[in-house]
């Protein structure tokens, strides 16, 4: 999903670094944020110790809201605006899934399946 993603960037018709500082700056914000969610995740399967949580869900928002300023989603054609779901629910659908294995990692450090009674 990472990959596609980034291919969504490279893809998406407007050369990247002609955007905004400020939705590049947002961009990469959400981009750090996603590896250092999913190093937390996998520092968590790994049986380390969990650093600090990375809070996704305000990165993506952020983000989300840059696109439709810069981009003036809200007053395009419907078919124009459309264009721009896939690339807005893939960014929820990353976030969530990330968030999901953080929870499970989480959970199976916090409260570990108990070994089966011996008969």
């Amino acid at each position: 999903m990472l990959q596609v993603r980034k291919r969504y960037r490279l893809l998406s018709g407007q050369r990247f670094s002609h955007f905004p500082d400020e939705l590049q700056q947002f961009s990469r914000a959400f981009d750090a944020a996603l590896a250092n969610a999913l190093e937390h995740a996998a520092g968590l399967l790994q049986d380390e110790q969990p650093g600090k949580r990375v809070e996704l869900v305000n990165h993506q928002v952020r983000l989300h809201q840059s696109y439709v300023d810069h981009h003036c989603i809200d007053s395009l054609a419907d078919d124009l605006a459309m264009e721009w779901e896939p690339r807005f629910m893939l960014d929820q659908q990353i976030v969530g899934l990330i968030e999901n294995i953080e929870k499970t990692a989480l959970d199976s450090v916090l409260y570990p399946q108990k070994s089966a009674p011996n008969s």
